[in-house]
């Protein structure tokens, strides 16, 4: 059972329509610095780089909230 202040939370959480955002924001990624945080700001024009298949870890500056709606 989620405390008071946690029902807080999720009850905030719920309002927020649904799509209303299509990329996460770039200022929201941790250590903006790296090379691999480079590669998810899509707005900066960067160049392509040599694709591999690896999964790349971001951390983020604040929680971010992802729901895939592809299926």
């Amino acid at each position: 059972m989620p405390t008071t202040a946690e029902q807080e939370v999720l009850d905030e959480i719920s309002q927020v329509p649904g799509n209303s955002v299509q990329r996460i924001p770039f200022h929201l990624y941790d250590k903006q610095y790296r090379k691999t945080t480079k590669l998810a700001d899509v707005e900066s024009g960067a160049t392509a780089v040599k694709g591999r298949s690896d999964w790349y870890r971001f951390d983020f500056t604040e929680p971010v909230f992802v729901q895939d709606n592809s299926h």
